[in-house]
C-alpha cells in the first residue's frame, strides 16, 4: 500500500478523491470546482513532491476569530493558503485508513461513524430510561490540546508511515500563526488547529486512551469530538464517573466546560450534539433553537438596517433573508459546517423543533416589512413569502423523510 505522502504524488488518487467527496456531497458547487482546477493544474505536485522529500514547510495560517452564537466569546480557527488546504483535505481523506484504530465509542468525523449513529447506539441501550446520565464538554478542546503531547501520540499511533508521522510532527511542532489584521506572528499553543482539515482526525487520536480506558471499565460512554454522554444505573456512580471523567482530562493538560455540563435522573430530558432526547423521541435541543434564532434574529436586523440604507423593497430585502438561511438549512457546506439538513434531519423523530423554528424565520421574513413587531405584518401572506423562495424546514424534512422510504422500496 502506497504511503499517504505518495498518495498525494498521483493522479489517479486525486481523482479517487474528487469522486469520493461530490458522491458524499461534501463539497459546495464553488469548492468542487476550485478542486476540479486544483487537479486539471496539477497544483498539488510541487508541494507533494516536496512533502515526500521531507523539504516542505507548511505556511503560518492566519488565526481568524468566529463570534459564538448567543455570547460574546469569540472561537479561534486557523486557516492555511488555499493551496496547502487542498493538500490537508486529501491527507484528512487518506487518514481514514487509521479509523479502526479508535475506540468504538468514539464517533466523530469516521467513516460510517456519526451523530446519527451514535443515537442509535445510544437508543439502543437498555432500560436507557432508567438510567442516570451525564452529559460533559471539553472547553476549548481542539486549540487547547497540548501541542507536544499531540506530537508525542501521533508518533505512537502512526508507527507504519514514517513519512507522515514526520510531516504531522513538523507541523504541530510549529508554534506560529498571523494576524491577518495587523500581519503580527504571534507564537503560542496551536493544539489540533480547529478549522484546519486535519484536526478533527488530531482531536479524535488525542483521547484515544480515555476512550478505551471507559469503555474497558465497562462504562456506557460515548464521544463525539469534545462532547461526551455517560450512562450509569444510579446516582452515586454517574457521579464518581464524573469526578473520574474530569481527573482524566485534567491529567490530559484539559478541562471540563462546567457551562455545559450536566447531571440528569431517570427520564429526564438531555441534550448531546445538539440533539435532545426525552422519552425515546429525538428532537432539536434547546440551545440548537437558540442560536438558530439568534442568527436569524440579527440577520434581520442587519438586513433592515441594509434597507434603510440602500432603499431596497420589502420584497428585495426579504428574498435576501430567505436566500441566507436556505443556504444554512439546505447546501451542502456553508462555510465548512455541514447543513441543518445534513446533521439533523436523518436523527431528529419529530417536526416540532422544525415547527418553532419556521414560525420564528417567518415572523422575522414578516417583520421587514415595516421594521417592527406588529399585526399588520400578517398582510404580508404566506404565498408571497413562499413565492420568495422560502422553503420549510417541516416540508423539506418530511419530503426527505419519503425520499429515504422510496429510495429503501427500489
Amino acid at each position: 500500500m502506497d504511503t499517504v505522502l505518495e498518495k498525494l504524488c498521483d493522479e489517479k488518487a486525486w481523482e479517487e478523491f474528487y469522486e469520493n467527496r461530490i458522491e458524499l456531497g461534501h463539497f459546495s458547487e464553488e469548492e468542487a470546482a476550485g478542486l476540479r482546477r486544483y487537479i486539471d493544474e496539477k497544483a498539488y505536485l510541487d508541494i507533494a513532491r516536496a512533502l515526500l522529500s521531507g523539504t516542505y514547510e507548511f505556511g503560518i495560517p492566519d488565526i481568524t476569530y468566529i463570534s459564538k452564537s448567543g455570547t460574546k466569546k469569540k472561537r479561534v480557527v486557523y486557516r492555511f493558503p488555499e493551496n496547502e488546504v487542498w493538500i490537508l483535505k486529501h491527507i484528512a481523506y487518506l487518514l481514514h485508513r487509521y479509523d479502526h484504530l479508535f475506540s468504538g465509542a468514539c464517533f466523530s468525523f469516521r467513516s460510517g461513524r456519526n451523530a446519527k449513529t451514535a443515537l442509535k447506539e445510544v437508543l439502543s441501550i437498555k432500560d436507557l430510561d432508567k438510567k442516570y446520565c451525564l452529559k460533559s464538554d471539553i472547553h476549548d478542546y481542539f486549540n487547547s490540546i497540548p501541542g507536544e503531547r499531540l506530537a508525542a501520540r501521533v508518533a505512537s499511533f502512526i508507527d507504519d508511515d514514517e513519512m507522515l508521522q514526520s510531516m504531522l510532527i513538523k507541523l504541530l511542532s510549529t508554534d506560529a500563526a498571523r494576524d491577518p489584521d495587523s500581519g503580527e506572528i504571534i507564537h503560542g499553543n496551536r493544539g489540533a488547529m480547529a478549522g484546519t482539515p486535519i484536526s478533527p482526525f488530531l482531536a479524535n487520536l488525542y483521547l484515544t486512551d480515555m476512550d478505551r480506558h471507559f469503555t474497558e471499565e465497562g462504562v456506557i460512554y460515548f464521544r463525539y469530538a469534545d462532547d461526551i454522554l455517560i450512562f450509569a444505573d444510579d446516582m452515586e456512580r454517574i457521579k464518581e464517573l464524573k469526578e473520574e471523567l474530569r481527573e482524566y482530562v485534567r491529567s490530559e493538560g484539559l478541562g471540563i466546560n462546567e457551562d455545559k455540563s450536566a447531571l440528569f435522573g431517570p427520564g429526564e430530558a438531555w441534550e448531546f450534539l445538539g440533539f435532545k432526547y426525552d422519552k425515546g423521541i429525538i428532537d432539536l435541543s434547546e440551545n440548537t433553537k437558540r442560536k438558530i434564532k439568534d442568527k436569524i434574529r440579527r440577520k434581520a436586523h442587519a438586513l433592515m438596517r441594509w434597507r434603510a440604507k440602500k432603499g431596497t423593497t420589502f420584497e428585495q430585502t426579504a428574498f435576501v433573508m430567505i436566500r441566507v438561511f436556505n443556504s444554512k438549512f439546505y447546501d451542502v457546506r456553508e462555510k465548512g459546517d455541514f447543513s441543518w439538513s445534513r446533521w439533523f434531519f436523518p436523527v431528529i423523530t419529530t417536526s416540532d423543533g422544525l415547527k418553532e423554528i419556521d414560525r420564528y424565520l417567518i415572523k422575522y421574513i414578516r417583520y421587514l416589512y415595516k421594521g417592527r413587531h406588529y399585526n399588520g405584518n400578517y398582510r404580508v401572506k404566506y404565498d408571497t413569502i413562499r413565492s420568495l423562495g422560502y422553503r420549510p424546514l417541516v416540508n423539506e424534512y418530511y419530503a426527505g423523510k419519503q425520499r429515504d422510504a422510496d429510495d429503501r422500496l427500489t
